[in-house]
């Protein structure tokens, strides 16, 4: 992970201040600080296995960017964030996906509001 560029802390913390508050806050999300954080993370689409096991974390504030050929799971993984892929027949994922803390695979979550955040 590359940390690009830097954007504006003060409108970032303003626009989430419900869901982070403060910089210091993020300790509470991840020892790290990651705002968004993937743990052995596994897609399947029926039997074709599509993602296998990625752990990494996004750090509020910066930019990501994933490479790779056509076909390796670029935007499949993207989807996990924002959980599109539940429209796909067949989609199933196992790991932990967690956005400013809060497992969004996880009982309780209204997605129409994850994605608005």
């Amino acid at each position: 992970m590359t940390n690009i560029e830097k954007l504006s802390t003060d409108k970032y913390l303003t626009a989430q201040a419900d869901i982070i508050g403060s910089d210091e806050d993020l300790e509470d999300i991840h020892p790290s600080g990651y705002i968004i954080h993937t743990e052995n993370a596994h897609v399947h689409y029926g039997e074709t296995h599509a993602i296998q096991g990625i752990t990494m974390g996004i750090k509020p504030n910066s930019v990501t960017a994933f490479i790779g050929p056509s076909g390796c799971g670029k935007s499949t993984f993207l989807r996990l964030f924002n959980r599109m892929n539940d429209y796909i027949e067949n989609f199933r994922m196992e790991g932990i996906v967690k956005v400013a803390g809060k497992d969004i695979y996880g009982e309780k979550i209204h997605v129409e509001d994850l994605r608005k955040m």
